[in-house]
Parts: C-alpha cells; structure tokens; sequence
C-alpha cells in the first residue's frame, strides 16, 4: 500500500514536467545518477526500448528496474511510468512484480478555441501484476551458442472505471554474430472484463556495440489488432544503449509510419543490480 500510494505522489510530481515536454532534463538527471552507481557487475540488461530481449538475471540476482515513456498522437498526449523488482529465481528463469501510472492529457472534443478548460488532464495508477521470463538456453554466452530463445508470460490487474485483468505472452529470440545482435519478439494480449480486446504485436530489433558498454541500433514495433475498433500500427525508429557497473540504461523514440501509428513514443529504460 506504501509503494501504491508512493507512485501515486511521484506521478503528480511528474505530470506537470511531463507536460510541459521536460522529458530531457529528467533523462540527464538519471544519466548523471548513473555515473556513481556500483562497481563493475553484470546485469540483466536490455538493448531495445520495444523489443524483448533473451538476458535474465542470474539466480539470487535482484535488479530495480524503471521505464518511463511518452506517446503523442495528434491532441492527446500520454505519459506512462513502469517500476519493478527483478528476481533471479534460477539461472534462467526470472520474476518480475511491475507496477504502472500513467496521466493523460489533451484537448477536448469540441472545445472552443481559447477556452480556458479546453485541455483535461488525468493521473492514476493503470495496473499492476506479476511476469515470468524464461531462457531457453544457459545464463553463459559461451555454453549459450548464438541463438537464444525465451518466453514471456505475465498477468496484470487493470485499474480505472472497470476493475479487468490483462493476459501477455512473447516468443523472443535473439541471435548474436561478432558485435551485433539481433531480436525477433512476437507478442500475444488478451483483455478479461472492461474494454476487453485481443491484440497481436511483432517487434525486431538490431544493435551493434560493445556489450558491456555503449551500444547503436534500431528496431520496429507493431500492433495487429483482432477486435471490433482495434487499430493496426507500425511504428520504427533509433535506440541507444548503455552498461555501467551495475547499471544499464537504454533510450530511443519510436516515429509512426502508418496512419493509425501514435506521432511519437520516446522511452527511456533503466535499472541498477542490488
């Protein structure tokens, strides 16, 4: 109840900076946190901002992990923060407890040009839940070989007007050869009671780079939608991503390339090994 009622302060603090597009100051505040974090550790990181990826934590492993994102499309704007423990339950299963706000804001429709109430705005705790990560193969890049399968299964409670539950599932690979590397993840969603809806995502991404330093790439990511209103979206664009010590960071911006695509969505990802 502590940590709930923690998030939702944060997000109120948050919301008025987020809207006034002061995304940038927060991401190098987080980057100066960063260069005093821990000596030298491998951790469980990720390359991508969209695309799952195959590395667990080892066992015994605990992580915090934070993500903080945006989407802009057309007059409504949105800002979602994801906050979680990361467990290293065996060498290649780990667990995850995340907890997500978002607060919205945007015109409203119909309003009248120089309305003062012309914008609304909202804050709230979304959903939270439980996920598992397996890894099909050894936590040792050498026992591993190149190519590395995982499967992705969560289950999460969505708050709001209508109490209902979310259903996740990805098939992930990865493949490495020399310094890059390369995923493919395919996802599955299910909604049970309020706006139920099924949907399909397909992410893949390249990255090339040092593995335990800076790293370049690119990646896509896409919703297929199987519901009545559901809207099909591509979305493509860069990523950087960083391992210091304990710390791992990871920030990009996704740009909307089909009609029903959000205008943007930059994320930026990042977590330190307890």
């Amino acid at each position: 109840m502590c940590i709930v009622t923690g998030m939702k302060d944060t997000l109120h603090r948050l919301a008025p900076t987020l809207r006034r597009g002061l995304l940038l100051p927060c991401i190098l505040g987080v980057l100066a946190i960063t260069l005093t974090a821990a000596p030298d550790a491998h951790a469980g990181r990720r390359p991508f901002i969209w695309v799952w990826d195959t590395e667990v934590l080892h066992e015994r492993d605990v992580e915090m992990e934070q993500w903080i994102w945006e989407r802009k499309k057309k007059d409504q704007h949105a800002a979602w923060l994801w906050w979680a423990p990361v467990i290293g339950v065996t060498d290649r299963l780990e667990l995850a407890i995340p907890l997500e706000g978002v607060t919205t804001w945007g015109k409203k429709t119909g309003a009248a040009a120089g309305d003062p109430d012309t914008w609304q705005t909202g804050t709230r705790i979304a959903r939270y839940g439980v996920e598992l990560r397996w890894r099909l193969a050894e936590n040792d890049p050498e026992e591993a070989g190149p190519f590395v399968p995982l499967i992705r299964v969560a289950v999460k409670r969505r708050l709001g007007n209508e109490l209902a539950w979310l259903l996740e599932g990805n098939l992930v690979g990865s493949l490495d050869f020399g310094d890059v590397h390369a995923a493919l993840d395919l996802g599955a969603f299910h909604g049970i009671g309020g706006s139920a809806g099924t949907w399909l995502t397909y992410a893949s991404g390249l990255t090339y780079g040092k593995q335990d330093g800076l790293r370049v790439g690119a990646e896509l990511f896409g919703e297929v939608g199987l519901s009545k209103g559901w809207k099909s979206f591509l979305m493509v664009g860069p990523n950087v991503a960083w391992t210091h010590g304990r710390t791992w960071l990871t920030f990009g911006c996704l740009i909307g390339t089909t009609e029903h695509a959000a205008d943007w969505m930059p994320r930026l990802l990042w977590a330190i090994k307890l």
